[in-house]
């Protein structure tokens, strides 16, 4: 999972968020970017599920992992 947070409207978001699966497939990049770059590598695992928390926009992204 690859992405940007950035502050918008007093209210610090994600702006971009995509995905790669482990076939190399690409998702996303979703959403206009900017800001600081973040990346959250899934070496031994996969991922299972994610959560979120949002006011008006998403403030925040995790991610459930499982063992291979």
């Amino acid at each position: 999972m690859v992405g940007s947070i950035k502050t918008f409207y007093d209210e610090t978001c994600i702006a971009k968020l995509g995905f790669k699966t482990n076939t190399g497939k690409k998702h996303g990049p979703f959403g206009h970017g900017g800001g600081m770059e973040f990346t959250v590598p899934v070496l031994d695992g996969r991922i299972v599920g994610f959560f979120g928390q949002f006011n008006s926009y998403l403030n925040g992204i995790g991610v459930y992992l499982a063992p291979k």
